[in-house]
């Protein structure tokens, strides 16, 4: 983009930063925005002083007009707080790795004991926690609606499937999606 100076970019984890210096790194979201469009596979935009005392970074929500439910209309990159380049850089990524909390409940299945049986308890508690959830938003609620009519049975039939190497890829997405579409209905 015009006034922005490309230097690398950075990658980790599937997502690809554009890391540009510019004389000060606020107030460019609709030349980032411009950007993220024309180059889809960059995940967000980091603009940083020269000598990275400052830097921000933009993804396409950042750079784009968003609302707020407590403070209405924002304009672009309004939310985004300026810091070093390399505590920019590293709170991105570290927002990009994965969670492995979510899935610590799983070890049982790796040990191979009766998978199918270990997948359906795994499958019931997780979703019997989610169900007790009493969440206030309207979307949520419907969530844990729609959790109420998953059969445990049948995510630890994937689970088993996957464990197994049964299912992975386009047959794995495709089996997910068939679920969600029997709870959608």
């Amino acid at each position: 983009p015009t006034g922005l100076v490309p230097v690398a970019q950075c990658s980790a984890l599937g997502s690809s930063v554009a890391l540009f210096t510019t004389a000060t790194p606020t107030g460019e979201p609709a030349p980032v925005a411009e950007f993220l469009r024309r180059y889809p596979e960059i995940s967000a935009v980091c603009l940083s002083t020269a000598d990275a005392r400052e830097a921000v970074m933009l993804t396409a929500a950042d750079a784009n007009a968003s609302v707020d439910p407590a403070r209405g209309w924002l304009e672009p990159g309004v939310s985004t707080p300026a810091d070093r380049l390399e505590v920019s850089l590293g709170r991105y990524f570290e927002a990009r790795l994965p969670r492995w909390e979510r899935v610590v409940a799983f070890p049982e299945l790796i040990e191979l004991g009766d998978v199918a049986a270990d997948a359906v308890a795994v499958a019931t508690n997780t979703l019997a926690a989610a169900r007790r959830k009493r969440p206030r938003l309207p979307h949520r609620r419907e969530a844990v609606t729609a959790l109420r009519a998953l059969d445990p049975a049948d995510i630890g039939q994937v689970l088993a499937d996957v464990q197994a190497g049964r299912l992975a890829g386009d047959a794995l997405l495709g089996r997910l999606s068939a679920l969600a579409e029997a709870i959608a209905s």
